[in-house]
């Protein structure tokens, strides 16, 4: 669900200046948290953490999205992500969350497919740093 706001790098900067940045949802993907043409308050995350609503990024498209799940490997760390009303998770980098929604009616247990994601990713980094 992209939010009806400027770009991510306009996002960034004011989200330096101020310590919140207001956002007005457009699309149905995190349904029933958020409704179309909401308005929420996006602010700087200190740590984002799974259960948050997350403005993220995604290869400069702005999407409201839960993070399901937090991967940490070595000084990297990406997030599963996806909507409440969808079917499919995505992976974003840390730096990839501008920042998270307040009051995002809590926090929520991840869905098995996003743990699944998550171990899985998990297994694949372990594979990888072990055969190099």
């Amino acid at each position: 669900m992209a939010p009806a706001s400027p770009d991510a790098d306009a996002i960034r900067d004011l989200l330096r200046l101020r310590r919140a940045v207001p956002v007005t949802v457009q699309g149905g993907c995190m349904a029933p948290a958020f409704e179309n043409g909401q308005t929420l308050l996006v602010h700087r995350p200190d740590r984002a953490r799974p259960g948050d609503v997350a403005l993220i990024d995604v290869g400069g498209t702005l999407e409201l999205h839960r993070l399901l799940d937090r991967i940490a490997v070595g000084r990297r760390t990406w997030y599963v992500h996806a909507g409440d009303a969808s079917t499919e998770c995505g992976v974003a980098a840390e730096g990839d969350i501008l920042g998270v929604v307040e009051a995002a009616g809590g926090r929520r247990k991840p869905p098995i497919r996003a743990r699944l994601l998550g171990w899985a990713l998990r297994a694949r980094a372990l594979l990888y740093h072990l055969t190099r």
